[in-house]
């Protein structure tokens, strides 16, 4: 992450599928650099078959002021297929705080 200017960042990727869920904790979380009109990628190789039955996405959720740096929407491919609808999948916004029984 040295090349975009986020040398020292502790929001990198191995967050992303970390098991930290229900969080507000912004040192469990993944960011990236955003880029306006830019699309954003996350490529996920298992490297051997697996069988997926669902996905939960958990939206970022540092702060309610935070929120608003979340996701808006996504596409999901499975081996170049699209598993959703080809304007994408809106995903709901985070609370902005971490429930026990949230997750």
């Amino acid at each position: 992450m040295n090349s975009n200017g986020n040398n020292g960042d502790y929001r990198t990727l191995d967050k992303l599928i970390n098991g930290d869920n229900n969080t507000s904790n912004d040192k469990s979380m993944w960011l990236i650099p955003y880029t306006f009109g830019d699309n954003h990628y996350i490529y996920i190789d298992f490297k051997t078959i697996k069988e997926i039955k669902g996905i939960w996405i958990y939206n970022y959720n540092k702060s309610i002021e935070d929120t608003y740096r979340g996701t808006k929407s996504i596409l999901i491919r499975v081996d170049g297929k699209l598993m959703t609808p080809k304007w994408g999948v809106v995903v709901k916004k985070s609370l902005g705080l971490s429930f026990d029984s949230f997750d």
